[in-house]
């Protein structure tokens, strides 16, 4: 799996956290439509391994991440692609219903934005 800018972040957690820190921004991409939509970032992001360490941080199945693993794999070199297919195992719904515990505290109008 090829992975972009390893050397701009220390690890998946770092380079989400530096993405969405910005996200709302023109940021570090020059971003024409800013946002803050949960579900926009899940299907903007191009990093196939930061979708993967997303679930698995949110709690997905072992043999559901291997699976992942495995359409990264036969996506190819292009990013886009790669994410793509992550995103066929593990679509923005089912990382909704994976962070829907986690989320609980933040209360139902915090909830709301993620939808």
């Amino acid at each position: 799996m090829a992975y972009a800018n390893e050397d701009h972040w220390h690890n998946q957690r770092d380079h989400i956290t530096r993405w969405l820190g910005q996200y709302n921004t023109n940021g570090y991409y020059n971003r024409a439509n800013p946002s803050t939509s949960g579900r926009r970032f899940y299907n903007s992001f191009k990093c196939a391994s930061g979708l993967l360490w997303l679930a698995d941080a949110l709690g997905e199945e072992a043999a559901v991440l291997h699976h992942g693993v495995e359409a990264i794999d036969a996506a190819g070199t292009n990013y886009a692609s790669q994410c793509g297919a992550f995103r066929k195992v593990v679509p923005w719904a089912r990382i909704v219903e994976l962070a829907q515990p986690k989320l609980h505290v933040a209360g139902p109008t915090r909830w709301r934005a993620w939808r």
